[in-house]
Protein backbone atom coordinates (compact mmCIF):
# COMPACT_ATOMS: atom_id res chain seq x y z
CA UNK A 1 0.00 0.00 0.00
CA UNK A 2 1.34 3.13 -0.83
CA UNK A 3 1.47 6.30 1.69
CA UNK A 4 -1.08 7.58 0.78
CA UNK A 5 -3.34 9.73 3.11
CA UNK A 6 -6.94 9.27 3.13
CA UNK A 7 -10.42 10.21 5.35
CA UNK A 8 -12.18 8.56 6.88
CA UNK A 9 -14.81 7.54 4.28
CA UNK A 10 -11.90 6.81 2.10
CA UNK A 11 -10.11 4.35 5.01
CA UNK A 12 -14.09 1.96 5.52
CA UNK A 13 -14.00 1.67 1.48
CA UNK A 14 -10.43 0.07 1.78
CA UNK A 15 -11.21 -2.10 5.01
CA UNK A 16 -14.99 -2.66 3.09
CA UNK A 17 -16.20 -1.62 6.69
CA UNK A 18 -19.03 1.14 7.71
CA UNK A 19 -17.70 4.53 8.61
CA UNK A 20 -19.47 4.73 11.74
CA UNK A 21 -17.69 1.43 13.13
CA UNK A 22 -14.29 3.27 12.08
CA UNK A 23 -15.52 5.73 14.05
CA UNK A 24 -16.64 4.05 17.05
CA UNK A 25 -13.40 2.55 17.62
CA UNK A 26 -11.55 6.18 17.09
CA UNK A 27 -13.85 7.66 19.61
CA UNK A 28 -13.41 4.80 21.93
CA UNK A 29 -10.37 4.51 22.41
CA UNK A 30 -9.60 0.88 20.99
CA UNK A 31 -7.31 2.23 18.12
CA UNK A 32 -5.41 4.95 18.65
CA UNK A 33 -6.37 8.28 16.70
CA UNK A 34 -4.44 9.39 13.76
CA UNK A 35 -1.43 11.92 13.94
CA UNK A 36 -2.71 14.02 11.67
CA UNK A 37 -5.79 16.23 11.30
CA UNK A 38 -6.72 19.05 8.53
CA UNK A 39 -9.79 21.00 9.11
CA UNK A 40 -10.91 18.88 12.19
CA UNK A 41 -10.84 15.66 9.71
CA UNK A 42 -8.94 12.64 10.40
CA UNK A 43 -6.03 12.21 7.98
CA UNK A 44 -5.25 8.21 8.20
CA UNK A 45 -1.51 7.47 6.67
CA UNK A 46 -0.69 3.84 6.12
CA UNK A 47 0.46 3.02 9.46
CA UNK A 48 -3.36 4.05 10.92
CA UNK A 49 -5.29 2.06 7.99
CA UNK A 50 -3.17 -1.07 8.66
CA UNK A 51 -3.82 -0.78 12.91
CA UNK A 52 -7.36 -0.29 11.71
CA UNK A 53 -6.90 -3.86 9.59
CA UNK A 54 -5.56 -5.72 12.82
CA UNK A 55 -8.25 -4.23 15.16
CA UNK A 56 -11.12 -5.37 13.06
CA UNK A 57 -9.13 -8.31 12.13
CA UNK A 58 -9.09 -9.49 15.85
CA UNK A 59 -12.69 -8.73 16.16
CA UNK A 60 -13.88 -10.88 13.57
CA UNK A 61 -11.69 -13.58 14.97
CA UNK A 62 -13.12 -13.09 18.72
CA UNK A 63 -16.22 -13.31 16.95
CA UNK A 64 -16.00 -16.32 15.16
CA UNK A 65 -17.55 -17.20 11.56
CA UNK A 66 -21.19 -16.55 12.51
CA UNK A 67 -20.45 -13.12 13.92
CA UNK A 68 -21.26 -14.29 17.37
CA UNK A 69 -19.09 -14.64 20.68
CA UNK A 70 -17.86 -17.61 21.04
Amino acid sequence: MKNNMCLLREVAMILNIAPHRVNYALVSGAVPEPAIRLGNRRIFQTEDIERLQKHFQNKKEENGPEGKGT
